[in-house]
């Protein structure tokens, strides 16, 4: 039980901003001497991180190289999936252009396989035929 009450307290002091303390909190550090040094290490190291206040300025011309080194706009992105899906649509369009090529038929084999009747009704229309031959 002890274990779990420890996590509890030093998860919310890892939380907290150290302004405010839980009571739960409290009785536990005045009880525990593992967490009560956990504390007092916890508050030297904000105090250590609050103080530390060197003022950082980038060197002459950072902004820049930042914004170079930045995609131009959504159109790099755009492309960017446009050549990740290029290979993939290639490889569709040959797969379909070979598919389509193999089932077209010859047109050798589609006369072969139709019979004079059939090309005359074809070419000449059923209307033309069932009339006896006249337009």
């Amino acid at each position: 039980m002890k274990a779990a009450s420890c996590d509890r307290t030093r998860a919310l002091l890892a939380a907290g901003d150290g302004r405010t303390a839980r009571p739960e909190a409290v009785r536990h550090l005045a009880e525990c001497d593992a967490c009560a040094e956990f504390a007092a290490r916890l508050g030297l190291a904000v105090e250590a991180l609050r103080s530390h206040r060197t003022p950082v300025t980038p060197p002459p011309g950072f902004a820049t190289r930042v914004a170079a080194a930045l995609p131009a706009a959504d159109q790099d992105l755009v492309g960017r999936a446009a050549l990740r899906l290029l290979p993939a649509t290639l490889a569709l369009a040959l797969a379909l252009g070979a598919w389509c090529w193999t089932q077209t038929s010859s047109p050798d084999a589609l006369l072969e396989a139709a019979s004079t009747g059939d090309l005359l009704v074809w070419v000449l229309d059923d209307e033309v035929l069932s009339d006896g031959g006249s337009p």
